[in-house]
């Protein structure tokens, strides 16, 4: 930042004094511990050609010393660094600023720096800075009795402390340090972006250690560096004391992993590391950990002296315009690895490659899937192992007055060491015509044809007399069905909002008993009926069970846009089922026999972009009890 007559114009305050000092005073009184004997560096400043703004109280200049004086809530603007002082002093004839009294300087990087008095020379490039401290963008804190600017890009420090931790609360009351590290001489170099430590100490809870001759660490605003992370300390009842010692290492520009040592007073040591990689057309992620435990383990059984570990990983890549391939997984050693070291809390892991694509109104998709149970009672010898899952769909674009036709199909082969093993192949067609009356009413007639064909073995069926059997054999189905749908949305506009209600109601024509027990339900095990499926055509999740009969979906749902500027708005949704077929009734209440479903709904808020709260629920047919209420 080049000082001189030419370029430092005195502007008047156009700012009032109040709102200078209140910039002043936050700055200045930001919660920075006081720690004797430390130092930092000071800001990294590039010369530059902008105009410089001097404002202050009032100004003095003495011809004979060629001092110009700023005093009272003086204030250095150029670009984006500012520096506050009670009193800034230019000396024309050396080039040297003295700032004195609540120094506070912050650059383009969002750090903010503090002094006591700080003596800048050659085009502050270099210095010394008095009862120094600083906080970094990243919240990171330095703190010194003096600190010396040697060149434009170093700076030496003697006897410094670094802490990346706060050390205030959220009230701004001081605290004590999770972490900081003391040395006897620190020299961050800016160029090199490289914070290096002489005789250090580590302190945990101001309490040293460890100890160290060298350390050097990436400066807080610098690229990416191989180094060491913040460290983590947690407790835990099966673990004990647990620190976590993170170090990060910058492989190449589009690679990097971290390695992380993790100390267990238990248990002993784990290894956890965590690899990236950035391609051209994709990327992948593997992440993994492994320890063999000491002392006594999770269940005392001797497979506990074994090794144990966990992987997962999940990747993508963009083969054409069309396909891409990937994978998603994770796998661990035993049941109780993930939830006792804290790297997850699941009780089913999945894991998947996949290739596919979608290109205008086709889309194909082709998986092969397995999964590993960590619950109590999983037998690995049950669980299904699906190879392959195919699922494709297209649609023509629209025809006469709108209309489409479309195709679905799905390919499915289901295998196991211990029980019921299927292959499924599942077609369905449809037509279907959309249109709108003069009068604002919205509907859609959709003709459709599903056909299943089973090949199973080891299935449990009953047989012609009756009993109970194992089924190996073919199965299949037909299930033809006529869907209506209708809505009729009603606007209201006001002065600035709007309100939208719009009741609802699908028809839907279909066979009786279309279900076989020869064919094994295993993708429509999960049955919820909710607000989010009350108006659809099949209940079931998957394709193993179909919903037959003649059936009604029914409800009204609306919305209303009270602040446009924000995007605010509230919504609801309520509404029933009616089900004609007494054999095939979805379980949409507690009571099986009942041909007429709970009552679901939903009312939710959405503030802006950056709240919405939801309530979500279910009440009894007939009493209108409370079967089921969320809050998200």
């Amino acid at each position: 930042m080049p000082v001189s007559v030419s370029v430092l114009p005195v502007y008047p305050r156009r700012r009032p004094l109040w709102a200078r000092l209140a910039v002043a005073a936050l700055l200045t009184t930001t919660c920075i511990p006081f720690i004797p004997a430390v130092a930092h560096a000071a800001p990294k400043l590039e010369k530059q050609t902008a105009p410089v703004l001097l404002e202050a109280d009032r100004f003095a200049y003495d011809a004979e010393k060629s001092l110009i004086m700023a005093i009272g809530g003086a204030e250095v603007v150029q670009n984006d660094y500012v520096l506050l002082a009670d009193k800034i002093i230019y000396n024309q004839k050396t080039g040297v600023v003295t700032a004195e009294g609540n120094v506070a300087v912050s650059d383009e990087t969002g750090d903010v720096y503090f002094a006591e008095r700080a003596v800048l020379e050659n085009e502050i490039k270099t210095g010394i800075i008095y009862n120094f401290s600083s906080r970094f963008a990243d919240d990171s804190l330095f703190a010194a009795n003096q600190a010396r600017r040697v060149s434009d890009t170093v700076t030496e420090l003697d006897y410094a402390v670094y802490s990346p931790c706060k050390v205030c609360d959220e009230e701004g009351n001081p605290k004590k340090p999770f972490w900081q590290m003391k040395a006897k001489h620190i020299k961050i170099d800016e160029e090199e972006q490289k914070v290096t430590y002489r005789n250090a100490w580590f302190e945990f809870f101001e309490l040293p250690v460890f100890f160290t001759p060298y350390f050097s660490h990436a400066t807080p605003d610098a690229d990416r560096k191989s180094g060491l992370l913040i460290p983590s300390y947690t407790t835990s009842s099966n673990l004990g004391t647990v620190i976590r010692m993170p170090y990060y290492w910058n492989i190449a520009p589009q690679m990097d992993a971290i390695i992380t040592p993790i100390n267990t007073t238990s248990e002993g040591p784990v290894l956890a590391a965590e690899f990236r990689h950035l391609l051209d057309k994709g990327m992948y992620n593997l992440e993994g950990s492994i320890t063999h435990p000491e002392g006594d383990s999770a269940t005392g059984t001797p497979a506990d002296e074994d090794y144990r570990w966990h992987i997962e990983g999940k990747g993508d890549y963009r083969l054409s315009n069309f396909w891409r391939t990937g994978f998603t997984g994770k796998r661990a050693s035993d049941d109780t690895y993930l939830r006792r070291y804290d790297f997850g809390n699941e009780d089913l892991l999945t894991s998947k490659v996949y290739a596919g694509g979608f290109e205008n109104r086709t889309s194909l998709n082709i998986e092969a899937i397995s999964f590993q149970g960590l619950r109590i009672g999983d037998n690995a010898d049950t669980i299904p192992l699906i190879h392959p899952l195919v699922s494709a769909s297209h649609e023509t674009a629209p025809g006469w007055n709108g209309s489409r036709f479309g195709v679905n199909g799905n390919l499915m082969a289901l295998s196991r060491e211990i029980g019921a093993q299927s292959r499924r192949v599942s077609t369905s067609g449809y037509w279907k015509m959309p249109g709108i009356t003069k009068a604002g009413h919205v509907f859609e007639v959709r003709p459709q044809l599903r056909a299943d064909l089973y090949s199973v073995e080891n299935v449990t069926a009953t047989t012609t007399g009756g009993a109970l059997d194992e089924y190996d054999g073919v199965a299949g189905r037909i299930v033809p069905e006529v869907w209506f749908d209708w809505r009729y949305p009603l606007l209201r506009r006001f002065k600035s909002s709007s309100l939208v209600i719009e009741p609802t109601a699908n028809l839907i024509l279909g066979m009786n008993n279309v279900n076989s027990d020869k064919i094994p339900n295993e993708d429509s095990l999960a049955l919820e009926f909710s607000d989010t499926n009350l108006f659809s055509d099949n209940h079931y999740t998957g394709y193993d069970l179909a919903e037959g009969g003649t059936r009604v979906n029914y409800g009204i749902r609306g919305q209303w846009d009270y602040d446009y500027a924000s995007g605010s708005n509230v919504e609801f949704l309520i509404g029933q089922n009616y089900h004609t077929d007494d054999n095939n009734l979805f379980p949409y209440s507690n009571d099986l026999n009942n041909q007429w479903s709970d009552i679901v709904g939903r009312l939710a808020w959405n503030y802006s972009n950056n709240l919405r709260l939801g309530y979500r629920f279910r009440l009894d047919q007939e009493e209108l009890d409370l079967q089921r209420s969320e809050l998200n």
